[in-house]
């Protein structure tokens, strides 16, 4: 499987991306899932050996093979639905309670916590193609980006387990690209509604971006004020300038 940060391959078991040290929410839950299998595969051996028991030791073996070949069977099946099942049960609690869930979105767009916002919708399980979750869409999309952007930045302020912090930068710089391209109107113009207020939050995700590449990384406040409207590869020039520039200076104070 592909980790949904960056793209790497990881195994179902990894508790955390080995690429971008993300983790790995699935994890989790694979992990339940098998330990909640394993407890009824062996109640259901220690029965059926139970049963065995009172006939012929040929049937005996035979009953074990045939639970060891129904737990394969069972193992792959819950590796590969287990997910599925569980990610439909948060979509229809979500398509259930979107009253409950809409106010508490409106509450972390309220105080523009866009990190918040996303992580909530995420944790519930919300599909923004529902019909009762539509008008956030442009929000989520935009709000999923500026989370992923803010941890990476946070990152290579706080990097002392990194040790590519050159491919950790140009990450973040990828980042940065998907948020910004994110704010491009054709990709939420064509709905009819919240255009304003989609408007007023793309804002305020871009001033609080620009306000930690000022605090942390030096970056001018007009240059960070107009990334937004550069092309792809002047943004990426200036972004490179400012990491590399802070990367170098702290590989100096090191030595």
């Amino acid at each position: 499987m592909k980790c949904q940060y960056c793209g790497g391959e990881i195994r179902l078991d990894d508790l955390v991306c080995p690429y971008c040290g993300r983790p790995n929410e699935e994890a989790k839950t694979h992990a339940e899932e098998m330990r909640r299998f394993r407890i009824r595969l062996k109640k259901t051996e220690e029965e059926v050996r139970e049963t065995a028991g009172r006939t012929s030791h040929r049937a005996a073996k035979i009953a074990v093979i045939a639970i060891l070949l129904v737990g394969i069977a069972a193992n792959v099946f819950i590796q590969s639905r287990a997910y599925s099942f569980y990610y439909d049960h948060q979509r229809s609690q979500a398509v259930k309670h979107a009253e409950a869930y809409q106010e508490v979105l409106d509450a972390f767009l309220e105080k523009q916590d866009y990190v918040g916002f996303s992580g909530y919708s995420q944790a519930k399980g919300i599909s923004f193609s529902e019909d009762v979750y539509e008008a956030y869409l442009p929000i989520s999309w935009a709000a999923n980006r500026f989370r992923y952007v803010m941890l990476d930045l946070m990152r290579l302020v706080n990097h002392d387990e990194y040790v590519d912090l050159t491919h950790l930068a140009q990450m973040t710089i990828d980042e940065l690209e998907e948020f910004y391209e994110q704010m491009n109107p054709e990709k939420y113009s064509w709905y009819e509604y919240n255009i304003e207020e989609t408007e007023a939050h793309f804002t305020a995700m871009q001033e609080q971006v620009a306000a930690v590449l000022v605090s942390y990384f030096g970056m001018g406040e007009e240059d960070a004020a107009a990334l937004p409207g550069m092309t792809k590869g002047e943004r990426t020039l200036a972004l490179e300038k400012v990491f590399m520039k802070k990367l170098e200076a702290e590989n100096g104070s090191e030595e």
